[in-house]
């Protein structure tokens, strides 16, 4: 309860109700529940709430066609968000007005979910360029959910050795109606390779040039 409202649209989780048409259903992925009857129930007790019409009854197979973004405005406010803090805190010089207009964009981008400008919420962030920063990071982790984006992203600001390399928990509800919070997944990231990808092994026989990248051997 009492999350942004960005969460509900994004996120669909045990209790929610499933809206198909003009009908909703109220769905349990408690064991036995009937969002967990088949072997393809959510192993981590939550599903993606986004990209299918809602007015549409998936109760009887009508799911429309799928709407993904590949680039949305959204993308393009953050982006500028980003590259004008990063400029700031790296004392690099910038068009007059760039900083105020991307704190312009931030609160239009904000406001479409009814929220209010961060540095209402955060008014001691103000001027504070590495805080900013981190606050950016996050709006992009929530506004740009499920988009493609946050696999590259925390390799771009090399932090995956962290937010990527740790347990993940799942979210199960017990029979009494309790919530139990297992690991459901052990997540590896080593920086000494993961930042980079293998070179296949067709292209090196190709040109014997070509150097593996770290860790590949």
């Amino acid at each position: 309860k009492g999350r942004e409202p960005r969460f509900y649209v994004t996120v669909f989780f045990s209790g929610n109700k499933w809206l198909h048409g003009n009908s909703s259903t109220s769905i349990s992925f408690a064991k036995g529940g009937n969002g967990n009857k088949a072997h393809d129930y959510p192993k981590s007790g939550y599903l993606c709430n986004r990209f299918y019409d809602h007015t549409l009854n998936s109760g009887n197979g009508q799911w429309g066609n799928l709407t993904f973004p590949v680039f949305r405005l959204g993308e393009m406010y953050l982006n500028f968000i980003e590259s004008v803090l990063e400029c700031k805190k790296r004392n690099v010089a910038l068009p007059a007005g760039y900083e105020e207009l991307a704190m312009e964009k931030w609160a239009d981008l904000r406001d479409r979910a009814g929220l209010t400008p961060i540095t209402a919420v955060y008014p001691e962030a103000k001027g504070n360029w590495d805080e900013l920063i981190e606050l950016c990071r996050k709006e992009r982790r929530v506004e740009l959910a499920f988009e493609n984006h946050r696999f590259w992203d925390v390799r771009r600001w090399k932090i995956a050795e962290i937010v990527d390399n740790k347990k993940v928990h799942k979210i199960t509800v017990n029979a009494d109606g309790t919530y139990s919070y297992p690991v459901f997944q052990n997540r590896v990231f080593d920086k000494a390779k993961h930042y980079l990808f293998p070179i296949p092994q067709s292209e090196i026989d190709k040109n014997r040039n070509l150097v593996q990248n770290p860790g590949w051997n």
